[in-house]
């Protein structure tokens, strides 16, 4: 008994103290700067003009990714790969990744070309570093987005 009511007094005496108290809101953010607010800008029309992607580009994009990724990993996985076809792999991952860009990121319809492009360049990373977790996770990532990718194509 003398427990609860040590309990219930306590409680009533915080919420008194709480009750006492203003809301103080502390703004951290601040106002951005105009380099800020064109930087923001150009990410905003950079995002309009990814949703306008036509969706035949997009689906021609993830062919030419999907075949390169196929004949590279066929040579690797046959060792047909010496270091010169293994770097020209990487830059042409690379330049998908750069074609990629101009899909936008997060909630554009083709936002998922981007990452596979992303992932089929990690994981070929994993071959570059002869890292087989790194292949074997981004390589599944790279299988999933690039088939959201053609049915967002598909569309």
């Amino acid at each position: 008994m003398k427990r609860t009511a040590a309990v219930a007094g306590l409680c009533v005496f915080l919420a008194i103290g709480v009750q006492a108290r203003e809301l103080v809101v502390h703004d951290l953010g601040g106002s951005a700067t105009p380099e800020e607010q064109k930087k923001g800008q150009a990410f905003m029309a950079s995002q309009k003009a990814a949703d306008e992607v036509p969706a035949a580009e997009a689906k021609a994009f993830i062919v030419r990714l999907d075949d390169s990724v196929r004949r590279a990993m066929k040579q690797a996985a046959a060792g047909e790969m010496n270091s010169v076809k293994i770097r020209n792999q990487a830059i042409e991952l690379a330049k998908f990744q750069l074609e990629a860009e101009r899909f936008g990121v997060l909630f554009t319809r083709f936002a998922k070309c981007r990452s596979a492009a992303t992932d089929a360049a990690m994981s070929w990373q994993g071959v570059v570093w002869r890292d087989q977790k790194q292949l074997e996770d981004h390589y599944s990532l790279y299988q999933a987005e690039s088939g959201a990718c053609r049915d967002a194509a598909s569309e």
